[in-house]
C-alpha cells in the first residue's frame, strides 16, 4: 500500500516537472538609453590609426550599432603635435592621412571629440616601451589520460621568454592569430604584468588559447599604461562569465573617456596606445 502511493507520487511530481519545462517565460527588459561608445587604439608600427565612434545597443537588440558621424576627432601629443582624423563614409570610422600619424615612444597622447553641444577628451595615455621577446614557441597540454597529444585536437599553445625592464611596472597584452585570424573571445584575451618579476627574463604561457598542430601562429605583445591593464581585466572578467561560477559581479565598465559638457554622462569605450613587437610564424619544436 505504502509503494504504491510513493509510485503515485513520483509519476505525479514529474508530470509537473514535464510541464513546467515546456512553459515559455518572457522577461522585459529595459532598453535603457544609447551609450556612446568609443574605440580607439593607437599602435607604435602603424603610421595609418583608426578611432571608432558608434551608439549602443539595448540588451536584447540583434540591429547593428548605429555609427557616430560628424565628430570632430582629434588627437594631440604632449610633444606639441595634432592629428586630425576623418570620418570614412558616414560609417563612424575616422581615420589619419596616409604617413600621417608617427608616434614616438615616451610620449603622451589625449583624444578629444567634438560634437554639436558637447566635447569629449580622454585621459591622457603614455607609449611606454614594449620589452622584447627573447624566445618563443609551442607548447602542448598535458592530459594525464592520454599517453599521445592528439595532433587534430586543440592542444597546443604558445610560450614565450620576456626580457622585462628592471624598475619599471610593465603591463602587457599578447594579440594571437591562429591561421591569420584574430583569436579575440573573451575568454582568449591574454593580459599579464611583471609584478613578481620586475627585471628578470620570465615565461609566459597562453594556455586559453589553444590551437591544432601544425597551425600558422603569430603574436602581437603590446605595451600598457596601469590603466589600460585595469581596463581590459575589468572587460575580461565582465565578458568571460560561466554559469558555474561567475568571475566578477555584473557591473559596467567605464573606460577613460569623458564628458566636458556633461560630466555625469557615462561613455563606453577606450583610447589607449602602444608600442608593439610582433613575433612571426611561432617556431615548432618536434
Amino acid at each position: 500500500m505504502n509503494t504504491r502511493v510513493v509510485i503515485l507520487l513520483l509519476l505525479a511530481t514529474s508530470g509537473v516537472l514535464s510541464t513546467s519545462c515546456l512553459e515559455e517565460v518572457k522577461v522585459d527588459l529595459p532598453s535603457g538609453e544609447p551609450r556612446r561608445v568609443i574605440y580607439g587604439w593607437i599602435r607604435h608600427d602603424h603610421t595609418n590609426q583608426e578611432i571608432k565612434l558608434n551608439w549602443s545597443n539595448s540588451y536584447a537588440s540583434t540591429e547593428n550599432y548605429e555609427p557616430i558621424s560628424q565628430v570632430g576627432v582629434y588627437v594631440y601629443s604632449d610633444r606639441g603635435n595634432k592629428y586630425t582624423f576623418t570620418e570614412v563614409e558616414n560609417t563612424g570610422i575616422y581615420i589619419t592621412d596616409t604617413n600621417d600619424f608617427a608616434t614616438v615612444v615616451g610620449a603622451s597622447y589625449q583624444l578629444f571629440l567634438i560634437t554639436d553641444g558637447d566635447t569629449l577628451v580622454s585621459y591622457s595615455e603614455n607609449m611606454q616601451a614594449v620589452p622584447s621577446i627573447d624566445t618563443s614557441f609551442v607548447s602542448f597540454i598535458v592530459d594525464p589520460q592520454r599517453f599521445v597529444v592528439e595532433d587534430e585536437q586543440d592542444n597546443y599553445y604558445v610560450s614565450a621568454l620576456i626580457n622585462d625592464e628592471p624598475d619599471v611596472a610593465n603591463y602587457y597584452r599578447w594579440k594571437i592569430y591562429v591561421n591569420g585570424e584574430l583569436r579575440n573571445h573573451p575568454s582568449e584575451i591574454v593580459l599579464f604584468d611583471d609584478l613578481f618579476t620586475d627585471g628578470n627574463k620570465f615565461r609566459v604561457d597562453a594556455k586559453n588559447v589553444v590551437f591544432k598542430k601544425g597551425d600558422s601562429v603569430s603574436v602581437e605583445q603590446y605595451s600598457l599604461t596601469s590603466r589600460a591593464y585595469q581596463y581590459l581585466v575589468a572587460i575580461k572578467n565582465q565578458t568571460d562569465q560561466n554559469s558555474i561560477g561567475p568571475n566578477a559581479k555584473p557591473n559596467q565598465v567605464i573606460g577613460n573617456v569623458r564628458s566636458i559638457s556633461d560630466p555625469n554622462s557615462v561613455v563606453f569605450g577606450y583610447f589607449g596606445v602602444s608600442d608593439v613587437t610582433l613575433v612571426r610564424e611561432i617556431q615548432w619544436i618536434n
